[in-house]
């Protein structure tokens, strides 16, 4: 199991997008897999997010992320040895200072 934070503190450029997800390394294959959340959770819209999102890959949510902002997403079973956290910046100019934690057990 396992909770990572995403915390978007600065965002700019013209129309710049954010998707952050977790990968799961597969020591057999030898390569990395999009790992979906099991629940997640905005600052934007808490209790309705929680609701709303299961069983999806980006942990900023279904939509990019354009603007500052804070998430966590659980991961109920991470069955990985390791994991890694990745990201894909778009638009014109984009800049975003963003920070993320992993707590597992």
């Amino acid at each position: 199991m396992a909770v990572v934070t995403l915390d978007i503190t600065a965002v700019s450029g013209t129309t710049p997008t954010l998707d952050v997800w977790l990968q799961g390394y597969d020591r057999f294959a030898k390569q990395w897999f999009d790992v979906p959340y099991d629940q997640a959770l905005t600052s934007a819209s808490a209790a309705a997010d929680l609701a709303a999102t299961a069983n999806r890959r980006n942990i900023n949510g279904t939509a990019s992320a354009t603007a500052v902002s804070q998430h966590v997403a659980v991961y109920k079973h991470l069955p990985f040895e390791k994991v890694r956290l990745q990201w894909k910046i778009g638009g014109s100019t984009p800049s975003f200072t963003f920070s993320a934690g992993i707590s597992g057990k």
